[in-house]
């Protein structure tokens, strides 16, 4: 690892709530710092950061399972402009953003560096 990396990775480019965002690699980082923006936000959008797992060959835990994305932080009812950030201070493979329900549009990034 380069011990001086500093990046960022895009979660979110705008999508309209409800919706589940793509797959995307962290792998060369130590901590991230998750930031969300809303806009047109009219209510109940709590976007939710998962991190990709796999548990000793269970299958709900594979890319086609229904579970391969666990939470690790929920942003609580977000309105229009920025959220509080939030912290990862672990190493994580992949992460992605899901926004389960709710009306208008989401901007997120994850600001990585190890």
């Amino acid at each position: 690892m380069n011990t001086s990396f500093i990046g960022s990775r895009l979660l979110a480019s705008g999508q309209s709530a409800p919706f589940t965002g793509d797959w995307v690699s962290i792998a060369e980082s130590k901590e991230a710092l998750f930031v969300v923006y809303g806009s047109g936000v009219s209510s109940g959008v709590s976007p939710t950061i998962q991190i990709k797992t796999y548990l000793a060959g269970d299958p709900a835990f594979t890319d086609a399972g229904g579970y391969a994305g666990v939470p690790i932080y929920t942003f609580n009812s977000i309105g229009n402009g920025y959220a509080a950030p939030s912290f990862l201070q672990a190493p994580a493979p992949h992460v992605r953003i899901v926004v389960p329900s709710g009306s208008g549009q989401i901007w997120a990034y994850a600001a990585i560096q190890n």
